[in-house]
């Protein structure tokens, strides 16, 4: 399946199901294989298994059960297969919305949104926080959790990136509305950035 209107880095999708579980396996068109996860509509989304582990770039967000709408994928939503037909985009945002409120997730557009629900003037912290418009991050950083599978004693030793993942990586910066101090002063809306690069020049 092809999405020629979406240019995250997506390749072929391929969707398997058995029974009531189904999973989609979706190439990326680069040799970097993690370069349309960041594009991805929502941080709930931004996980991923490799032959060895399991891998989450937001894992605070999706313990607590929250997610981030992508500031930059606000405007085109028709990436998700299982949604089927849909009248325009708004339509398929507001289906992507139900499907994992349904699963019990708070969809927001700012981390922010949840702290200014008690304090309305609640700004952020620092410009390292994970989700913050101007924080670059790259996949395997420190606020990315990898769990490989196995016994303790197996996952002491493997590694959860191999092969081309242990090679290439994807840096990127969510953008968006600025939320708080350092970028507050900007007063406008912060692109987004998404590239690859050779991860022994990050790690």
């Amino acid at each position: 399946m092809q999405y020629p209107r979406y240019h995250g880095g997506i390749g072929p999708i391929v969707t398997l199901t058995r029974d009531t579980t189904t999973i989609d396996i979706v190439e990326s068109n680069t040799v970097c294989a993690t370069l349309p996860i960041p594009f991805f509509w929502t941080t709930t989304a931004m996980s991923f298994v490799t032959g060895t582990g399991i891998v989450t770039l937001f894992p605070h967000l999706l313990e607590e059960h929250r997610g981030l709408l992508n500031p930059e994928r606000k405007a085109d939503f028709a990436l998700d297969p299982s949604l089927g037909e849909a009248q325009n985009e708004q339509d398929q945002l507001e289906m992507l919305l139900t499907k994992y409120r349904s699963r019990g997730f708070d969809i927001r557009d700012s981390y922010l949104d949840w702290a200014r629900e008690t304090d309305p003037t609640a700004s952020c912290d620092a410009r390292d926080a994970p989700a913050c418009p101007l924080t670059f991050r790259w996949v395997g950083d420190w606020h990315t959790l990898m769990r490989a599978f196995g016994s303790v004693d197996v996952r002491l030793k493997r590694q959860v990136m191999e092969g081309i993942l242990s090679e290439t990586t994807t840096i990127w910066r969510r953008g968006g509305e600025p939320c708080g101090k350092p970028c507050t002063a900007l007063r406008r809306f912060i692109p987004a950035e998404v590239w690859c690069q050779g991860r022994d020049l990050v790690a």
